[in-house]
Formats: structure tokens, sequence, C-alpha cells
């Protein structure tokens, strides 16, 4: 973590440019529950929720899970944790002190298994808050005895509740464990793989079927049948004349003309299909030209344009060559894929593993000097053209001798059956090539789209291999607490304040607003990116504290400190404005004109199927907007005679919860 550079005053505006298209994980439900799941699996899916850091949901679900009957001391230690966390004791209604009260005769103190243990724990740490001669070593003794997972739990969620000594003391503890802990479970390495998208499946261009009319057959069949006809009556005109040796020239013949044919449509194959190649992989060759911003064919050129940057070689020169020789290859790759998945309902995102795929393929030809490596491939041998060129001179000498021959027997017959033989052989030979030349094409497409296919499954199969570790949402969530306490932290020291010295404390996590950067979120889940813009405001009995960074999820490092104080009644209003389409933005007003505004929560292609107050409840949850909003309202409308008014509201609140938790409450 970087240390804070000296005072400076918070940069303002939400502009938001160069922002990847988000990325919904749909096929992961931890954060689903259908009205018939059994109480286990409702406890299951409040426990994500409360690791997601969303535990207005959690809450809901855990009071499900009690009021069924499914109860357990793990059970109770996390609803009475849901209970607390992420609002202060500001945020409880009479209902939720009325139900903890009711709830704390049903705890299993004395269970004597770890959860029973933790909550145990839980209740003395809340109960030392109001007790003035409580001994402070025998409760931090007892929670150093806990578990690991249930300390841990404990210190991220009990943050807003501990005052005093005991808040120093905690707060010390939670801040050590964070800064050991922040970037464990190779998160430098991970945190990347979250926000890529579910791979789709490889596909290829259908095949252009084979179209043969019946018609096309017939006609072909029966020129062939002529042709044998017309040459039959050549071989018996020769017969007549009792010349064996002119039978065999005509037997040469017809043989040399089946090489010549088949020497010739092979020769025809091969020049049809480099053109064929050559006109797909045309320079310049564009299909959506003005491709409509923000669509699926554009964020597929954008995921091309990105890979053909990356991958592309180093050097001035060799990139630029680079970049022009394979426009039309790159324009041809990038039509394929936007023809054959743009009518689905796969996103560019889901196959911008794809796209990488064949980029580097591009490069890695380039490289090998095979970038037109068609050419090669399909070029016409040199035995075929001597094949041809040889059969057809043979061909040709033997017809004439055979023809002349003939004539010499029945000149009328000769001359009807050499114009019959000639007549229906043309039209044999161009039918029969089309249906030749059109088999030959399915047959090589269908061969080039096999290779492909099972090239691009290895490749599927390798990025899902490294995916394999993907961070869940939960990983992402307490990644992000530990950037969020040692921020704090570190803010906190550099105005040389204790944690009991901050009356209240609120903190913003929003995108940056400016810059790329990636947002991923899971389906019912809040929206994660791979940098945020951090506000966090710390009001002591001197004013507001605020303070501004940028956070590299990555790395786990913070960037541009920018920090401004204030007194209470410098602040002017503090709103949240509501957009048509579901977008949040923070503003806060000084008195002297100076705003900032966040953009903390947006749509950003949300799912109209989820539910959209599931959505809401987890954005307030994660962004700290409920939090933030009471303590700076508050401000906003008392000033300065808020800090007093509100310690006593906390005294007394802190009073009643310990009440609560002792099961004194009236």
């Amino acid at each position: 973590m970087t240390a804070p550079p000296a005072p400076g005053n918070a940069a303002t505006g939400s502009s938001r440019v160069g922002v990847q298209a988000g990325v919904v994980q749909g096929d992961i439900t931890i954060y689903q529950t259908e009205d018939d799941d059994p109480p286990q699996k409702r406890f299951e899916t409040a426990l994500a929720l409360l690791n997601g850091g969303m535990p207005t949901r959690a809450r809901q679900l855990l009071d499900d899970v009690v009021t069924s009957g499914y109860v357990t001391s793990e059970v109770w230690f996390y609803w009475l944790l849901a209970m607390l966390s992420g609002r202060p004791s500001s945020q409880f209604s009479a209902e939720d002190y009325t139900k903890l009260a009711a709830n704390r005769e049903r705890f299993p103190l004395d269970a004597g298994d770890k959860w029973a243990s933790g909550l145990q724990t839980m209740c003395r740490l809340l109960d030392s808050m109001q007790s003035t001669d409580s001994d402070l070593r025998v409760v931090l003794k007892e929670f150093d005895a806990l578990g690991e997972l249930q300390k841990d739990q404990i210190l991220r969620h009990l943050e807003l509740f501990l005052k005093g000594p005991l808040e120093d003391e905690m707060w010390r503890r939670a801040t050590a464990r964070v800064r050991h802990r922040q970037m464990e479970h190779h998160r430098r390495h991970r945190v990347w793989k979250f926000f890529q998208a579910v791979p789709a499946e490889p596909r290829v261009r259908p095949l252009k079927p084979i179209v043969t009319k019946g018609g096309e057959w017939a006609l072909v069949a029966t020129a062939t049948a002529l042709f044998a006809l017309a040459a039959g009556t050549l071989g018996r005109l020769l017969l007549l004349r009792d010349e064996i040796d002119a039978v065999l020239v005509l037997g040469v013949t017809l043989g040399a003309g089946w090489l010549c044919a088949a020497a010739g449509l092979d020769w025809r194959f091969r020049v049809d299909w480099v053109r064929a190649k050559d006109r797909e992989y045309g320079q310049g060759r564009r299909n959506d030209s003005a491709a409509p911003a923000g669509g699926f064919a554009a964020k597929v050129d954008h995921f091309f344009d990105k890979y053909s940057r990356r991958y592309a070689p180093k050097d001035d020169e060799q990139r630029r060559a680079f970049h022009a020789r394979t426009a039309g290859i790159r324009r041809a790759l990038r039509d394929e894929i936007v023809e054959i998945y743009r009518e689905s309902s796969v996103t560019a995102e889901e196959v911008s593993w794809l796209i990488r795929h064949r980029v580097q393929g591009v490069v890695r030809d380039w490289q090998a000097g095979r970038l037109w490596h068609y050419r090669q491939d399909w070029r016409v041998a040199p035995a075929t053209k001597v094949v041809f060129v040889l059969s057809l001179v043979v061909a040709a000498a033997g017809g004439i001798a055979t023809i002349t021959a003939a004539m010499l027997t029945d000149a009328l017959l000769g001359v009807g059956a050499t114009l019959l033989a000639v007549a229906s052989g043309a039209v044999a030979i161009s039918g029969g090539a089309r249906l030749v030349l059109d088999r030959r094409r399915y047959a090589a497409t269908r061969a080039e789209n096999e290779s492909r296919l099972a090239g691009d499954r290895k490749a599927l199969a390798r990025w899902r291999k490294r995916l394999s570790d993907q961070p869940d949402d939960g990983q992402m969530s307490i990644w992000l607490d530990f950037d969020r306490k040692l921020l704090l932290d570190a803010a906190m020291s550099n105005y040389k304040l204790r944690p009991s010295d901050v009356i209240a404390h609120a903190v913003i996590e929003a995108p940056p607003t400016h810059g790329d950067y990636r947002i991923a979120r899971v389906a019912n889940g809040p929206w994660r990116f791979s940098r945020y813009r951090l506000l966090v405001f710390l009001l002591t009995a001197d004013g507001i504290r605020e303070v501004v960074v940028e956070l590299n999820f990555s790395t786990g490092e913070f960037h541009g400190w920018q920090r401004t104080n204030y007194r209470f009644d410098a602040v002017a209003a503090v709103q949240v404005q509501e957009g048509d389409n579901g977008d949040r933005v923070f503003q806060l007003a000084l008195v002297n004109g100076q705003t900032t505004d966040v953009k903390v929560i947006g749509s950003n292609g949300d799912d109209p199927k989820e539910k959209n107050k599931d959505l809401l409840n987890a954005a307030l949850d994660v962004t700290g907007l409920r939090s933030t909003l009471y303590v700076l309202e508050g401000v906003a409308a008392e000033g300065k005679e808020w800090v007093r008014l509100e310690q006593r509201r906390q005294d007394s609140r802190l009073r009643t919860l310990g009440d609560a938790i002792d099961g004194n409450l009236e």
C-alpha cells in the first residue's frame, strides 16, 4: 500500500470513459433462492450473501431459517453477526431490538462448540461497551482463544458497533490481520479472472448446402449416355474397318480424356479456392462499416483491436507492416464471428477468448511466414499441370485420328456420331464439373471447419483450465474489505487519529471517473470493478476529513491521494439523485460551491429477469451508501450540533442493544 501524500483538494465530477461492458456471470447462482428451497440451502445462501458484503438480504434469509426451526449454534452465530453487520446502531429499529431480545433466550451459549464460543464472545464484546468496569483483558483473551474463522468474522462485521478503548484494540487486531492477508490466495494473479465471462462454445459458419436440382442430374446423365452412344458408334465403325489399332487409339483417347478432366477439375478447384480466399481476405473489406456503438459488432471490433495491439510485434516498423498486411484477414475473422454469434444470446465478452485465439493465430502465421499459407496448401502441383497438358494433347490427337478413321468407313454416320459426341461431351463435362466442384467445395469447407473447430476446442480447454481458480464473489468482497480497512487505517494515521477519536466514518466504493476498467458481477450480486474510486469521510470533534483515492484492485495499491478538510457548517447539502434507469449519483455540496459527484449505483446492463430490489439492496450494502447518507445528511441538517446529539444517541442505542442482548429489554 502506498503512503498518502500531502493534503490536497478532492477531485470532482462523475465523467466516465473507456468503460468495459459489464459481464454478468449468469450461470453462477450463489445468491439465488427459490421459495421451496430447504432451510439448509437458504442458510448457505445467507452465508454467501454475508461473505459478499450484503448483510441486508442475509438478515432476511436468516430470519426465515430460524423461523423454520433450523437452528444450530452456527446458525445463531451468523444470525447475530448479520443483525450487527453493515449498519450502525442508528439503523436499528424497535422491531430489531425486540427480535434480539426474543431470540436471546434461544442462543445455545453452553453448547460447547466453536460457534457457541463465538456467539458468547460477541455478546460479551457488546456488553463491555456499556460497562465502565469491564476488564478488557478478559474479553480480549476470550476473543483471542476463538478459532481463526470466528475471529475473522467478528473483526469484519462488528466494526461499526465497537466503541471506546475496545474499539481501538479490536481495530489494531483487525488491521494487523488484514496487512498479513491482503494479498492472500494469489490475489494479484487471480483478480483479473473474475472479470472474464463464462466462455461460449466455439462455432463455425454453417456449411453452404449442396443444392443440386434433379434436372441437372438428369441433364448430365442424359448427356453422358449420348456421349457413350456416340463413342460406341465410332468404335463400331472402327471395328467394321477391321482396324484393331484404331480401336486401341479410341480407348487411349477416352482414357486420356478422363485423365484430362480429372486433372483439369483439380486445377480449376484449387485456383477457384485460392481466389475465393483472396477475395475473403481482401484488404479493407467490411460488412458492418457503421456498427452501432455499444452493439455486438462494435464490441467485437473492440476486442479485435485490443488483441491486435496486444500481440502485434513490438518493433514499430514490423508492427505497422503487421497491421497493414493482416487487416483483411482480421476483418474476415471478425465478420465471421459477428455473423455466427450476433443473432444468438451470446455476448461479445463470452467470445472474447475466441477472438484472442483467432488473433494469436494470425500473429503466429505472420511470424512463421505463413500468413497466406492457403496459397501454398492449395497450389496446383506441377504433376497435375503436366498430366493435364499431356492428356489433353493425347486426347486431341487420338480424337482426330478416331474421327478420321470412322469417317472413312461411313462419312455420314461418322459425322453424326462426332457431332453428337462433341455436343453431349461438352454438356456432360460442364454440368458434371459444376456438380463435382460443388461437392469438392463442400468437402473442403467441412474439413476446414472441423480442423478449425478442433483447434478452437483445444484453445477453449486451455482457457477454462486457466480460469479454473477464478475467485468467487465472496473472495472478491473479502479482498475489498481488506483494502477498505487499510485505507481507513492509513487515513486515520495520517490525521493522527485513533478509531475512538472518530465519531463516525463512512466509505463510498464506486467505479473510477476515468480510464479503462473491467466490471463484472454474478447473478443477483453487486458489480465489482478492476479499479475503484474510494471516498472516506471521518467525522471528528474538529470537523470532517475527506479522503479520495483510486484503488488498483489487482495489486491492492492506492493511488492519487486527495484530501479535503472542512467544518461541519461547511456542508451545504447531501443528496442522491436517482435516474430512470436505476442509476444513483451521490452528491455532496459545500457552502463554497465545491461539489463531489459520484455515480455509486448503475444499471450497467442489469438483466430485467433479476430481482431489482435485491440488486438495489446489494448495491446499497456494498457501496456504503446507506451509512454515508446517514452521517452526512445529519451533518448537513444539524451541523456541529449533530456530533453532540449523535454521541448521546449512540450511548442510548448501545444501552438498548445491551439490554436486548442481556434479555432485559422492557
